[in-house]
């Protein structure tokens, strides 16, 4: 059966006596099934000027960040989209081999890039938007981003997951085979191996400085029991090999930018906040909480639950420092604007909606829960 899907976007205004925790700037409503929009889409553009909002139909929609309306649809199932650094360019990659890089102003197609067995399993750019990582089921390709010639071709690896270092001079590939490989990506030259005997690794990525790569991994196969450390976080030198932090109970983490932190979300769906030089926690809060997304500064995160108000931390003290009210359903994906200054969420209602966190008033203070309850 062939669903049509209409989108309305529109420009909430606040109005006296509107409770301002409860109304986001922008909405950006989909009339479609449940469960439609992918978490894998949303993002704002590095200038702040469009968000990628993934539609209903699995196509990919460019809108303007301040009014919300619509200025291109990239047609064709996407599983994953995401902004080149300039913001001139959106690269796509669909159920099945195909990654596309399409123009911004005009959405015209760029390039097409085929190959590969099975569907895309990790699409990454490189941070000066030069080359693109492509892999599936056991082929690892990098791609050109200008010419849409193939560089390297890495074969062997089972589902990786891929990362670029921050010079792009590296590669780190995470798959079902007990290791972590960190590869040249000009030559495609193995230069270490990272092993987690009998696990399957989830996640990697590099620090902001390039020195240490963080691993997510998990045992197999799954007990009938999950124990505290059935996930858990690793922190390695990039440069040696060596595990400097183990990290247990976590199930999703990421660096802040200046890489001191790890954000990580624990099996407890609680929030934690790993001193990365020490290993220890500094910080934890939440509940059920979903979805996680740092700002640009590292000076906040927001979380997004599978109920009540996405809410805004403060890195530093772990204090909560703005509640956002108005999702009827579980938030499944959370981003910051590159100036920190707004929020976008995508829920489960099948509604994206943009916060400007400038106009919120702080929450009523909480007492903060014992260490021990984590």
């Amino acid at each position: 059966m062939t669903h049509i899907f209409y989108f309305t976007f529109v420009l909430l205004l606040f109005v006296s006596g509107a409770k301002a925790e409860e109304t986001p700037f922008i909405i950006l409503k989909a009339a479609a099934p449940p469960n439609s929009i992918d978490p894998n889409v949303l993002a704002f553009s590095p200038d702040g000027k469009k968000v990628l909002v993934g539609a209903a139909d699995k196509s990919v929609l460019i809108c303007d960040a301040i009014s919300g309306k619509e200025l291109l649809k990239l047609e064709g199932e996407a599983l994953y989209a995401a902004f080149s650094p300039d913001s001139k360019k959106v690269i796509t990659a669909d159920f099945g081999t195909s990654t596309r890089i399409w123009d911004v102003d005009s959405g015209k197609k760029l390039h097409n890039l085929e190959g590969g067995c099975g569907h895309r399993w990790s699409v990454v750019m490189s941070p000066d938007g030069k080359k693109v990582i492509a892999s599936t089921r056991t082929v690892t390709r990098i791609w050109d981003t200008e010419s849409g010639k193939e560089l390297q071709k890495i074969e062997g690896l089972s589902f990786p997951i891929c990362a670029f270092s921050p010079d792009g001079k590296k590669i780190v590939t995470a798959n079902r085979d007990d290791a972590a490989q960190i590869w040249d990506a000009d030559t495609g030259q193995e230069l270490r191996k990272l092993e987690e005997p009998e696990r399957v690794i989830d996640f990697v990525a590099f620090s902001p400085d390039g020195t240490t790569v963080l691993t997510v991994s998990r045992e197999k196969p799954l007990p009938q029991e999950v124990p505290e450390n059935y996930y858990i976080a690793r922190i390695w030198d990039a440069d040696t090999g060596r595990e400097r932090h183990k990290l247990e109970g976590v199930k999703f983490a990421v660096f802040t930018p200046d890489g001191k932190q790890i954000i990580a979300r624990g099996m407890n769906e609680k929030v934690r906040i790993w001193d990365t030089v020490s290993g220890n926690v500094l910080h934890h809060f939440g509940r059920l909480v979903r979805t996680i997304a740092v700002s640009p500064a590292g000076k906040k995160i927001v979380t997004g639950h599978v109920d009540g108000p996405v809410q805004v931390w403060d890195v530093d003290s772990g204090m909560e420092l703005l509640a956002m009210k108005g999702q009827k359903q579980t938030v499944i994906s959370t981003a910051f604007s590159p100036d920190g200054k707004k929020v976008a969420t995508a829920c489960f209602d099948d509604v994206v909606r943009i916060w400007d966190l400038d106009t919120f008033p702080p929450p009523v203070p909480l007492e903060r829960p014992a260490m021990m309850d984590f």
